[in-house]
């Protein structure tokens, strides 16, 4: 197991878990933010993964991690994360509706762009999103490799039925985010027409954004006082 900031993360066989003493916003913030990451590294490396996002109680040692939290994320894994994607429960989302957004730096905008919602209806994990944390897209060069070798993939997929609808569904993905990129208005129109869209509306805010405001709020902050004190 390796912890930091109160966020375990287990390796089992070939899937990882994490588990943590964070609750509410924050806890689904850091995961789905830790999913985010570990996908975009590993679809660079061509390696596709997926999952689940889901609540539970878990219970871990050093060596060890059972729990109805695992068993949840593994069913939703099962059951709905077919294609390269990690899955969002229902109920997780539902929290992110219903609480208030936490003051911490830009938190409705990581959320929004980094959670999308699919052509089934479903909430997962935009790995191929744009970083509100830098202002900057996936890496170009990274992107054109991730859609060639996708696109060679599924070209020697057609004889195999299943991996040929997960590599038709990776293509789509790629092609729609390579869209967005070049087209950035697009990226902020996603997600419109939903509940979560309408909550974590995608902007063009990001940090550098977010600390230049403060930074003009600060300056502006002694000018007022000082005209306030003269009435």
């Amino acid at each position: 197991m390796h912890q930091r900031g109160g966020l375990g993360v287990f390796r089992i066989e070939s899937a990882l878990a994490s588990a943590g003493n964070i609750i509410r916003e924050y806890a689904v913030f850091l995961r789905k933010t830790l999913c985010c990451w570990l996908q975009k590294g590993l679809i660079c490396l061509r390696l596709r993964t997926r999952g689940a996002i889901a609540l539970g109680r878990l219970h871990h040692g050093q060596n060890f991690v059972v729990g109805e939290g695992l068993v949840n994320a593994y069913l939703l894994e099962k059951h709905a994360a077919w294609h390269p994607r990690v899955v969002i429960e229902d109920e997780v989302i539902e929290i992110l509706l219903s609480e208030p957004i936490p003051n911490v730096a830009v938190f409705e905008n990581r959320i929004a762009h980094t959670i999308k919602v699919d052509e089934d209806g479903l909430h997962f994990v935009d790995y191929l999103g744009a970083d509100v944390m830098t202002g900057d897209p996936f890496l170009p060069k990274e992107f054109m490799n991730v859609r060639q070798e996708t696109k060679d993939d599924l070209a020697a997929a057609k004889d195999n039925p299943d991996l040929f609808s997960k590599l038709q569904w990776l293509d789509r993905y790629v092609e729609a985010s390579i869209d967005r990129l070049i087209h950035q208005d697009q990226n902020l129109r996603t997600n419109t027409g939903s509940r979560f869209g309408e909550k974590f509306p995608r902007t063009g805010e990001n940090l550098k954004t977010f600390l230049e405001n403060v930074r003009d709020d600060v300056m502006q902050g002694p000018e007022l006082e000082s005209q306030s004190g003269s009435v």
